[in-house]
């Protein structure tokens, strides 16, 4: 009798969640860890995630909940704050939902080895978009990739500002030419930063941060974008209420923000032949109606 008529199978799901700063979380459905592959699927060491079933229909992008149970023990990854306090961190993460059918041994203890999967097949590959909170629980809305297609139609509006967003194909800038390497200083506020060191003009702008934004390079908040409101003077920066907070020492690196202004892109960032702005369309006061005389 071979070793596999031995084995009982049994069907579980394994969720890769890579975040949007390439965090990577892998965690199962099964009672205990599954090892396959050189990657470990977690079953309690990032709460208890399940799915429901999989919503789909023809010409729609297919749907998914997705539920994490945990208490408040459970901590989000490298920092010190219960994971369902911080729950809305995966939104726009991507999710990878494999099942798998295992072949385990009728006598085997706990996984402490690579686990046999007899099957798998990878049923859902889409994007958290929505989440909502409980006490003790959060359910994830997930889209298909297929939803990133339903983006408002005309792509390119003719406008007087530039559509484009600082940094992207349409303004061809490079972040590694602006950026500026900072770190926290005493005196600082979660939502008020003061420099050890003044910031530079960019162009004509004195005040060239207002509207741009902060990737921390150290401390809990590592990696992800945080919006600058206003940079009030030369070593002040009024930052967006964010989740995970810069503490003093912490170190970010900064980047300017751009209005959309045809000036703005010609004297601080000397990039007008990138500007995707019409400012000679006439706005909503110069429309004409369509029952004139």
């Amino acid at each position: 009798m071979s070793d596999l008529t031995l084995f009982n199978k049994y069907e579980s799901d394994l969720f890769t969640i890579t975040l949007p700063t390439g965090t990577v979380l892998r965690t199962t459905s099964h009672q205990q860890d599954i090892v396959t592959g050189g990657n470990t699927y977690y079953a309690t060491k990032y709460g208890k995630w399940e799915r429901g079933y999989i919503k789909s229909e023809p010409n729609t992008v297919s749907e998914i909940d997705i539920t994490l149970t945990a208490s408040t023990s459970i901590l989000f990854p490298g920092t010190t704050k219960p994971m369902l306090w911080v729950a809305k961190l995966f939104t726009r993460s991507t999710v990878k939902i494999v099942t798998a059918s295992l072949a385990l041994p009728s006598a085997q203890g706990p996984l402490d080895k690579e686990t046999t999967i007899a099957a798998s097949k990878t049923v859902f590959i889409g994007q958290i978009t929505i989440p909502s909170f409980a006490s003790t629980h959060a359910v994830f809305k997930c889209a298909d990739m297929g939803y990133l297609g339903l983006k408002p139609w005309p792509i390119r509006v003719v406008c007087a500002g530039c559509p484009f967003t600082l940094f992207d194909r349409g303004c061809k800038l490079t972040p590694s030419t602006f950026v500026v390497h900072c770190t926290v200083y005493s005196g600082s506020t979660p939502t008020n930063i003061v420099l050890a060191s003044a910031l530079g003009s960019v162009g004509n702008d004195s005040l060239p941060y207002s509207r741009g934004y902060i990737i921390p390079t150290s401390g809990e908040a590592t990696g992800w974008h945080i919006t600058v409101n206003k940079q009030t003077d030369s070593t002040h920066l009024e930052l967006a209420p964010f989740v995970l907070e810069l503490a003093v020492g912490d170190t970010f690196d900064l980047f300017p923000g751009c209005d959309g202004q045809k000036a703005t892109c010609e004297f601080k960032f000397s990039n007008l032949d990138n500007f995707g702005g019409m400012p000679n369309v006439p706005g909503p006061p110069a429309a004409l109606s369509g029952t004139g005389s």
